[in-house]
């Protein structure tokens, strides 16, 4: 796969989220995922004894043109020596039914892209803040 395409669909994707054009989740929506309801997903976030996932530092979106994307913010341990590798990851997946794909990215674009969605949540929070301030000034 061209990693310039794969930079540029990141770089589009962030400057979509700044513009408040993808709705972004909490990943800890998807947590009770099944094998049979999602067999790809369903292994990409599974936990281990060597694989754990941050879920409420992970968020998902659905892009009605292409399919899901996955940014997860994971910590991989290593069985042999207990070396630690922990990051964020951006992965790809067209349906329930298809495989999950990691893109290959500079580690910079997905910081990007994650400070766009911590700030498209921002104004989520806000809102929720907003409504639930005045029921109680009512």
């Amino acid at each position: 796969m061209n990693a310039l395409a794969m930079d540029g669909f990141v770089q589009a994707l962030t400057q979509k989220t700044l513009n408040n054009e993808v709705d972004w989740k909490s990943l800890i929506e998807l947590r009770e995922t099944t094998e049979g309801s999602n067999r790809a997903l369903y292994y990409t976030v599974f936990e281990t004894e060597f694989h754990s996932v941050l879920f409420l530092k992970s968020f998902y979106c659905f892009l009605p043109s292409s399919g899901y994307v996955y940014l997860i913010n994971e910590t991989f341990e290593s069985g042999y020596d207990g070396s630690v590798i922990s990051g964020i990851n951006i992965y790809i997946q067209k349906d329930a039914s298809s495989k999950v794909y990691k893109l290959i990215v500079d580690q910079g674009q997905i910081y990007r892209l994650e400070n766009a969605i911590l700030d498209s949540r921002t104004n989520e929070d806000e809102e929720i803040q907003t409504f639930i301030d005045s029921f109680f000034d009512n």
